[in-house]
C-alpha cells in the first residue's frame, strides 16, 4: 500500500515537526543548562527551584525527548512511502536511540540516568509513530 502524499500539507506536517522539535530542544537546553539564563528569566532565588520537581525532569529530559522526537519524524519522512517502509524507520530509530544511550552509559552516565533516556527517547518514538501513522492514515 503507497501512502506518500506530496502535497503541500503533509510538507506542512513533516518540516513543522522537525524543526518545531529543534527549535524546543534548543529552548530547553538553553534555559536548563544555563543558570545565567534561568536567573535571568526566573530571578536568582527561584533559578535553583528549576533544578527540582516536574521542571527538573523537564530540563534533564526534554532535550532527548525533542531529539529523539526529532529523529523518529526525520527517519520515517525519509523511509516514508508503504506501512512496511515506515515500520523499519519506526524500528530503526528505536535502535539509533537506544544505540545512543548504551554509548552514553559506557562513557559518562549512571545507570538510572541511561535508563531514564532510554525510556524517554522511546517514549518519543512511540508517542511520534502513533502520530505519524495516524497522520498517514494506517491508523483509523
Amino acid at each position: 500500500m503507497k501512502i506518500v502524499d506530496m502535497s503541500r500539507k503533509d510538507n506542512l506536517f513533516w518540516s513543522l515537526n522537525i524543526a518545531f522539535s529543534l527549535l524546543l530542544c534548543l529552548a530547553v537546553y538553553a534555559v536548563g543548562h544555563s543558570d545565567a539564563l534561568a536567573g535571568a528569566l526566573y530571578g536568582q532565588k527561584h533559578a535553583a527551584l528549576l533544578k527540582q520537581g516536574l521542571l527538573g525532569i523537564v530540563y534533564n529530559y526534554g532535550c532527548e525527548f525533542t531529539l529523539a522526537w526529532t529523529l523518529v519524524f526525520t527517519v520515517c519522512y525519509v523511509f516514508r512511502g508503504s506501512f512496511v517502509s515506515l515500520k523499519k524507520g519506526l524500528a530503526v530509530t528505536a535502535a539509533v536511540v537506544v544505540f545512543f544511550e548504551v554509548i552514553r552509559l559506557v562513557f559518562m552516565l549512571t545507570l538510572t540516568a541511561a535508563l531514564g533516556g532510554i525510556f524517554t527517547g522511546l517514549a518519543a518514538c512511540a508517542l511520534g509513530g502513533v502520530l505519524i501513522l495516524k497522520h498517514e492514515n494506517v491508523l483509523a
